[in-house]
């Protein structure tokens, strides 16, 4: 192996007590398995073979998706612990050689399990005539998954403390244990389907199996994963996303989740699909811009090089910010919210007033977040202030209108919002949420102060610029 991470984990990982412990525990688990298949199944017929094999492919799904996902988000923290960390930075290898390393090495154990694994279900696949088109799309599935969240859990490790708790490992098991049992009762019900390989999804005019749109999903989404843990590796002083890589992924995110409402654009529930596609855009529009977060010292960089070319002003300071960033990616999806409204038939003034009173609720969201980045220097304990105004934001209204009874205060939160607009979704004869202004209005109302606090943060970080 040319990598000297996988061999420094080989010599750690694969030494004979280990791989012994681990082999007698693999063991005894798949007789234990073996001999209760054998009791509730009989010695003969195919059905046994069949359900083991959806058995083995629940257990495969723990294995390179929990396991080894729990390896992977362990494994700079351990390098940190272990005070290997810097020897680990000056390794002659590529970014993409790093995480390679890792995410091979630290799972060598997960990955001979699993090779054992796929050897089972095979076996058991063509014992238990499951049909051949299934198991290739569910293998597909697995290795995709597992490329989707290991890298994910690997990009979680560089961030947070340097420490691992002692009690991780335990939780972990604890929860395995308290999983296992549902995700095999999973493994029945998809014994007793039939057909499951041949269910299609609609994707803009094409009819895909199910199984492979998710795949093809989670392979598109795990070569963004790659591309963090490369910049994390090269560029860790810096935001996780550019501003570009932000706008790329919502983009993307928006027209994977078109092609899914698109086959519905005729059918009578289409404004349904296009509500749905809002939930499934705006949440992403929340959290993106948190990879592309700048602080204060951030700025200072940004406006001095904004002086050096004549534009020392707020407003320059406001166009490299990360309100732009937010606003910009706002437009975008505010554009195609409307696009899919129309798309399904429904009014575009009733769509874009929607985006108006959802951007309202952004705004406010979008002003606690640059509180965070430019007073976090000063106020190191700022983001649990703002992490318990965001709760009061979302929720309170909602416990209000329990507490008086009086639903036309859930409309104030944003998921008691999103609520009041699916369930009148069928509404032709007026502007849904036309008839309570205030909402907007106490949202832009909320956003005075926030706003106030930014403005005069940008003119002290101004005045700071021009002393250095």
């Amino acid at each position: 192996m040319s990598n000297p991470l996988i061999e420094r984990y080989r010599f750690s990982l694969l030494r004979p007590k280990q791989v012994w412990i681990h082999g007698v525990i693999y063991l005894v688990s798949i007789s234990i398995l073996f001999i209760t298949n054998n009791a509730a199944h009989g010695p003969n017929g195919s059905s046994i073979f069949a359900a083991m094999y959806y058995q083995f492919l629940v257990i495969q799904f723990l294995v390179l998706c929990g396991w080894a996902a729990y390896n992977s988000s362990a494994a700079i923290k351990d390098e940190i612990l272990e005070n290997t960390y810097d020897f680990f930075r000056i390794l002659p290898l590529t970014a993409m050689g790093k995480a390679t390393g890792i995410l091979i090495g630290k799972n060598l154990i997960v990955l001979i399990i699993a090779g054992f694994n796929t050897l089972f279900l095979l076996a058991f696949g063509l014992a238990g005539r499951v049909p051949l088109r299934l198991q290739g799309q569910c293998l597909l599935l697995l290795v995709a998954l597992a490329l989707l969240l290991n890298p994910l859990a690997l990009l979680s490790s560089t961030f947070g403390g340097k420490k691992r708790k002692a009690n991780t490992t335990a939780i972990v098991v604890l929860i395995a244990f308290l999983v296992f049992p549902a995700m095999l009762g999973a493994a029945r019900a998809l014994s007793e389907t039939t057909g499951l390989e041949g269910h299609t999804i609609g994707f803009f005019t094409l009819q895909i199996p199910i199984l492979l749109l998710v795949s093809y999903v989670a392979l598109y989404y795990c070569g963004w994963a790659f591309k963090g843990i490369v910049r994390r590796f090269t560029r860790e002083q810096e935001p996780l996303l550019t501003n570009m890589g932000a706008l790329l992924i919502m983009i993307g995110h928006i027209v994977i989740c078109t092609g899914i409402v698109w086959p519905y654009a005729n059918d009578g529930e289409g404004v349904v699909y296009a509500l749905g596609f809002w939930l499934a855009t705006f949440l992403p529009l929340l959290l993106i811009p948190f990879g592309c977060r700048k602080d204060f010292n951030a700025y200072l960089e940004l406006y001095g090089l904004a002086r050096q070319r004549g534009q020392g002003s707020v407003l320059s300071l406001l166009v490299h910010s990360n309100m732009s960033i937010w606003l910009l990616l706002f437009f975008v999806w505010g554009a195609a919210a409307v696009g899919v409204i129309a798309l399904v038939g429904d009014s575009i003034l009733r769509a874009a007033y929607l985006v108006f009173v959802a951007f309202s609720f952004h705004l406010f969201l979008l002003l606690l977040f640059e509180l965070l980045s430019v007073y976090k220097a000063v106020f190191a304990k700022i983001l649990l202030l703002l992490g318990f105004f965001v709760i009061l934001y979302l929720f309170l209204p909602l416990l209000f209108a329990a507490i008086f009874e009086n639903k036309d205060l859930v409309v104030y939160s944003l998921f008691g919002a999103y609520g009041y607009v699916f369930e009148h979704a069928g509404r032709t004869d007026t502007l849904i949420l036309w008839d309570k202004p205030a909402v907007w209005i106490f949202n832009l109302v909320l956003c005075l102060v926030p706003a106030l606090l930014v403005f005069k943060r940008y003119t002290t970080l101004i005045r700071t610029r021009a002393k250095m």
